[in-house]
């Protein structure tokens, strides 16, 4: 029976292996604009010019020299990376068109964010516009008088038909000081180059007067940019910092798919943390209770987004989806695998860091722990399954759509189902097998062919590399909405699944954030406090809050059509569930090696 199974699994391999290795699924390329292609590639360059800081202004001009064509479409994407149209064109201001004789040329808008150029025939042009850029974070862009910290998919044209032609790019009007971090191939003082549009929009690009630091590690060269952090004094600690995280995530996948990486740190006032990750690049903002830790092991507090970022280089911007092998850049590219590509670089980013000794085994079980309390406190979890939560990201900046009770968190769910899914793997296989293998198999015969996988593609995946049958596990717990099984998995690995009940300061609103976004009040509880003190459904939080005790005041400070206000009330009071995971007393040595191969790594 046995080999019976072994065969099985290894013709999955095989199919697996046809998959992988084949032609780009049908569908899948890059939709173009009804346009007739130019001959030939055109020669395509910007310059960048950023003496207008205190107006948050950039100006670009964007030269194309190419063969005669009666018109020319541009584009500027509406969404890039985060999966959501962001409504980039709204900071596009004063486009134009000339001929080299600096005659203007017909400019006429087309859609919401393309345009049509009548060249009258001439075979190199100008295009003129300016960019306002001025809110702080990862996705977006901001100009002033500090930095400047450009995302292209916000600032750079393009023209669709030629999304694979090779570009320049050249910062112009830098002040003296100034320096330029991307991961960008440098062509020059000032000038870079970019192997097509979507390398040139894959790497942000950070001026200003910055510190910085450099090593190298594993034959890669690493650079560490950071914004807002004047004189790097524990520059050495956050080194190390970065050294073990990048050395254990290697490790993890036995892979080193780079020659140069480079890391944007913003040290600034922005309460909300979080990164965003590139091809070979990342930015990640540090809000300040993060910059004010300062302990040996973590020395600013940013080892946990910093592992999440890194993992990315691997899952999402190699081992994609099929949708997001080729997108487009005009319109929302769902797909029902997001559970995987986030979730799971969740889990593993803490993985990560309980490998490389930065965390404690307990203080891994207390982040999981923290997931299970927060997906109990859903009542979507019921009626919306890993793989719609997962479609449903591109109605997140709807606020009643993050409501408890109408929506998953896809990474945190995503999490725990690689968490469950990996001790399953270990169990059944005696520590043979593992999610690490999955991921493994995944980086060989799909990101190094640069092709994507289907969402279909992974119950296969996952039982082929496991050598078990997962139809059940996906069929129930991922595609389906039953309740997690932890017991069934928690006990193989001595570990079980505590609850506690308490009682808590009840807010008596839901605010909901969108990503960098402020959050908003999106719920109001009929009755209560928030309530009968004038809180409304759409007021903006300007203020972070914390639900504090039962019954203590509170204020908080809010903006309502435009206008700030204040309003102030006493907690209500309430129930809630929450979940710790501890090892078991007297487990067995099974359970022992299973939990101690997963913790280190091996089998």
């Amino acid at each position: 029976m046995l080999a019976r199974t072994s065969r099985l699994y290894a013709a999955r391999i095989a199919a697996l292996l046809v998959i992988a290795a084949g032609p780009m699924p049908p569908g899948i390329s890059q939709a173009r604009p009804d346009a007739p292609p130019w001959p030939g590639s055109p020669r395509i360059a910007y310059s960048v010019r950023l003496e207008d800081r205190s107006g948050h202004v950039c100006r670009v001009e964007m030269s194309i020299d190419g063969s005669a064509h009666p018109y020319l479409d541009l584009a500027l994407p509406a969404w890039n990376n985060l999966y959501q149209l962001r409504d980039f064109v709204r900071n596009l201001r004063s486009l134009s068109a000339s001929a080299p004789g600096g005659e203007a040329l017909a400019v006429r808008q087309t859609g919401s964010h393309t345009w049509r150029i009548a060249t009258g025939g001439v075979t190199s042009l100008k295009v003129a516009y300016q960019v306002f850029a001025d809110q702080p974070g990862d996705f977006y862009s901001q100009i002033d008088e500090a930095h400047a910290f450009l995302n292209g998919a916000n600032i750079f044209l393009y023209l669709p038909a030629h999304r694979e032609a090779p570009v320049s790019i050249e910062f112009l009007g830098l002040p003296a000081g100034w320096k330029i971090g991307t991961a960008l191939p440098a062509a020059g003082a000032g000038r870079f180059r970019a192997e097509d549009y979507d390398h040139l929009i894959d790497c942000p690009v950070e001026i200003g007067a910055f510190d910085e630091l450099a090593f190298k590690l594993r034959g890669v060269d690493f650079r560490v940019v950071c914004h807002g952090r004047r004189g790097l004094a524990d520059s050495k600690a956050l080194e190390s910092t970065i050294r073990t995280v990048v050395g254990a995530a290697f490790d993890l996948m036995r892979d080193v798919p780079l020659k140069d990486y480079v890391f944007i740190y913003h040290f600034t006032g922005l309460e909300r943390g979080g990164g965003m990750e590139h091809r070979n690049s990342t930015a990640i903002n540090v809000p300040p209770a993060r910059n004010s830790k300062s302990d040996a092991r973590d020395p600013v507090g940013i080892a946990g987004v910093t592992a999440h970022e890194f993992f990315h280089l691997w899952n999402v911007k190699r081992i994609r989806p099929e949708q997001y092998v080729e997108p487009d850049h005009t319109r929302p590219f769902p797909t029902r695998a997001l559970w995987f590509s986030e979730g799971v670089t969740s889990y593993y980013g803490n993985v990560i860091l309980l490998r490389s000794g930065l965390i404690t085994r307990e203080e891994f079980y207390a982040r999981i722990a923290g997931r299970i309390t927060a997906l109990a406190g859903r009542p979507a979890r019921l009626v919306q399954s890993a793989e719609e939560g997962s479609e449903g990201a591109w109605r997140y900046p709807e606020p009643a759509y993050l409501l408890p009770e109408n929506s998953i968190d896809y990474y945190g769910k995503g999490a725990l189902l690689a968490f469950l899914a990996d001790l399953k793997m270990r169990a059944g296989s005696g520590g043979a097998r593992s999610l690490d293998d999955v991921m493994r198999f995944m980086n060989r015969y799909f990101a190094k062919r640069g092709v994507g996988f289907r969402f279909q593609d992974l119950q296969w995946i996952f039982g082929a590399v496991a050598e078990a049958d997962f139809s059940d596990f996906f069929s129930r717990y991922v595609s389906g909405t039953e309740e997690l099984p932890w017991r069934e998995c928690l006990e193989p690995a001595g570990l079980e699944l505590v609850e506690s009940v308490a009682t808590v300061a009840d807010l008596g609103f839901f605010g909901s954030r969108n990503h960098d976004e402020p959050a908003v009040v999106a719920r109001v509880d009929r009755g209560s406090p928030a309530e009968m003190a004038g809180l409304e459904v759409g007021d903006v939080l300007v203020s972070d809050y914390t639900a504090g005790k039962p019954d203590e005041p509170i204020t908080l400070r809010v903006e309502r059509r435009g206008k700030p206000r204040e309003i102030s009330f006493r907690t209500g009071r309430k129930e809630v569930r929450s979940y710790h995971i501890r090892e078991m007393a007297g487990a067995g040595a099974r359970q022992h090696a299973i939990l101690d191969g997963f913790a280190a790594g091996r089998p």
